[in-house]
């Protein structure tokens, strides 16, 4: 009622507003409904945030525009606990049954093991390099990827819908030589 939103506004910190099951954490100072939405200082409060997903390990991505933001457990409002790829604006986030995540920037798929999710983790991938990815799409039963593109770079082929199997896209098995 009334009394807890206005106890939830003087809140100096993680104002969280529950409705219909959704958890709300906003910059703007007032929404439609009336409801003082509130976050804390330089989080992710302050980035614009494009893609969230739950991955299997129990972690949080968040697709910003100054990377990808990783939470472990239920932590949204805390500090991250890693950021990858900090430079990369990031439109679209993809996680992966095995624990991996792809994340669609403007110049690019960019494929990350679980093992790479982590502070300074590296993709052992690009898809579609060049090109914006707006889109992400796992088809596990047909083993493979569809990245929805735009032609971004100069010149750029891989724009639309690509269709990349699992043979392209999958990191190597453990133990494979790499070639």
């Amino acid at each position: 009622g009334p009394d807890a939103i206005t106890r939830l506004q003087r809140q100096p910190r993680r104002v969280v507003t529950r409705a219909g099951g959704v958890m709300f954490a906003n910059a703007s100072s007032s929404s439609a409904s009336g409801v003082d939405l509130l976050r804390p200082p330089g989080l992710l409060g302050g980035r614009f945030v494009y893609a969230l997903v739950r991955l299997p390990s129990g972690w949080f991505a968040a697709g910003t525009d100054q990377g990808v933001w990783l939470f472990e457990g239920r932590d949204l409002l805390g500090p991250p606990s890693a950021i990858i790829v900090p430079s990369a604006h990031v439109a679209c986030l993809l996680a992966l049954p095995d624990g991996g995540l792809v994340a669609g920037t403007l110049s690019g798929a960019l494929l990350f093991s679980a093992e790479a999710l982590r502070p300074g983790g590296r993709p052992y991938a690009v898809l579609a390099q060049s090109s914006a990815v707006w889109a992400l799409l796992d088809l596990p039963d047909r083993g493979g990827l569809i990245v929805g593109t735009s032609a971004w770079g100069a010149g750029s082929e891989s724009r639309g819908a690509l269709f990349y199997t699992s043979g392209v896209w999958q990191p190597p098995k453990s133990g494979a030589a790499a070639s």
